[in-house]
């Protein structure tokens, strides 16, 4: 999606599935962040990442922190999100780095 109002009309549609009856299960949900990142900016005025910085990682001295994907790449400290693998499961590897343990979900 490419803004919040793009984000807020798919909600409202209610297209996305339920995996399940409301309060029943916790899950996370980019969608839900994605809402908090409206109220956010509707809130404080100024984009998402930005109020982020300002009001949590600042005084909390993480100077390293960012939503800023270029940023984290420029550190050296850009992460890989996990990939499935069908034969072991998914697994994690931070970028640059050999596969060397993966990561298995509880039975």
């Amino acid at each position: 999606m490419g803004s919040y109002e793009d984000l807020l009309a798919y909600l409202r549609r209610g297209e996305g599935p339920l995996i399940a009856p409301p309060g029943e299960v916790v899950s996370y949900s980019n969608d839900a962040y994605g809402l908090l990142g409206a109220v956010v900016e509707a809130a404080t005025g100024v984009p998402f990442g930005e109020a982020v910085r300002e009001r949590v990682f600042a005084p909390l001295g993480m100077d390293g922190a960012t939503f800023d994907t270029a940023d984290a790449r420029a550190s050296g400290e850009l992460t890989q999100l996990y990939t499935p693998s069908r034969a072991a499961g998914p697994s994690f590897r931070p970028a640059g780095r050999r596969r060397r343990r993966t990561w298995r979900p509880a039975s």
